[in-house]
């Protein structure tokens, strides 16, 4: 497992402010990649927002991202055609939740 020796995603922008449009593309790359290989091993985090991401200090001088915190994560099961299957529990952090879902 890889040292997350930049802290976490979120007190970064916090530091920072605003990242470029460069900046911006190369960390949600990362983030992409990470949560479609969580997705490809059948495990949903449940919990995605800044301070879930860890950063790593590259010798490019660039920071990594990394997912973190999988204490809501599951596995998720598949019905017979294939279809994953819609849990109902509600979890995560409520300022992150999807309106839509009526959790705000």
């Amino acid at each position: 497992m890889a040292l997350a020796d930049a802290g976490c995603f979120g007190k970064m922008l916090e530091k920072e402010g605003v990242l470029t449009e460069k900046d911006s593309k190369f960390y949600f790359a990362q983030m992409c990649a990470g949560v479609e290989n969580m997705h490809h091993c059948n495990v949903a985090h449940r919990d995605i927002k800044p301070a879930n991401f860890l950063m790593a200090n590259h010798p490019s001088g660039k920071k990594l991202c990394m997912v973190s915190d999988y204490g809501l994560s599951r596995v998720v099961h598949k019905d017979g055609s294939g279809k994953p299957l819609m849990y109902g529990t509600q979890c995560g952090t409520p300022i992150y939740m999807y309106k839509i879902f009526g959790f705000l």
